[in-house]
């Protein structure tokens, strides 16, 4: 379970572009609020510090650790994430990554998360509570991990089903248009087996051509009906 820590800024560090101080008197009373667990006075107060100087460590920091008591864990993590790049140069630095982390882990950002508890035990590595989260938001990334690649292997499982499904469908389609229609197939066949169509030239070349043909034919038994009747002929008259 993930172990909570919401330490914020008591007295003032620097502003981040300058080094003019903020007016304390907002951000003592939010401090006020805040351990009293009035956050929504205390969020008040360090928006109104804000105000003054939008750039102040110690009223982004506290704002975004007051929002995190509200359950407001994506503004939370705006505020916190506006001071990332500076957060090595703060006295706060193991607690701002210790709590970045549990904005992260809120919003299911847990790779983000491990890199923020690894930041927080580099600058604190006796902090306990920063071990154990760092351990138990490992534990979701990897279970994350593992759901992301079943959720991906089961979206290509549909895919090829829905492929498969269309290609069966669009088959028995072709089937069913074949069975209704079997003497365009037969001609098709036939077509395939006597070719082309012949061209009415051809086709008058090719009657003349059988005439001819047919011609020789039946003068070749002409010939040979006249040839047998000689014979016959030749026999009787040597008897």
């Amino acid at each position: 379970m993930l172990r909570l820590k919401y330490t914020i800024v008591l007295f003032f560090v620097f502003s981040l572009f300058s080094y003019a101080q903020i007016d304390k008197k907002e951000v003592r009373r939010g401090n006020r609020h805040f351990k009293k667990e009035k956050y929504k006075d205390a969020d008040i107060d360090y928006r109104r510090a804000l105000l003054k100087d939008s750039l102040s460590f110690v009223a982004n920091y506290n704002l975004a650790n007051t929002l995190y008591r509200q359950d407001a864990f994506a503004e939370g993590l705006q505020f916190m994430s506006k001071l990332a790049d500076f957060a090595d140069n703060s006295a706060y630095a193991s607690d701002f990554y210790y709590n970045f982390g549990n904005l992260n882990t809120k919003q299911k950002k847990y790779q983000e998360a491990l890199n923020a508890y690894k930041q927080s035990l580099l600058k604190n590595p006796d902090d306990v509570d920063a071990k154990e989260n760092y351990l138990y938001v490992k534990k979701l990334l990897e279970q994350q991990k593992k759901k992301q690649q079943q959720n991906k292997d089961k979206k290509d499982k549909q895919n090829k089903d829905k492929k498969d499904k269309n290609k069966d469908k669009k088959d028995q389609n072709k089937d069913k248009k074949d069975k209704q229609n079997p003497k365009n197939n037969k001609s098709d066949k036939k077509q395939q087996k006597t070719g082309a169509k012949l061209s009415p030239q051809q086709a008058q070349r090719l009657l003349k051509a059988m005439q001819a043909k047919e011609k020789e034919v039946q003068d070749k038994v002409k010939k040979a009906k006249i040839l047998k009747a000689g014979k016959k002929k030749k026999k009787e008259k040597n008897w």
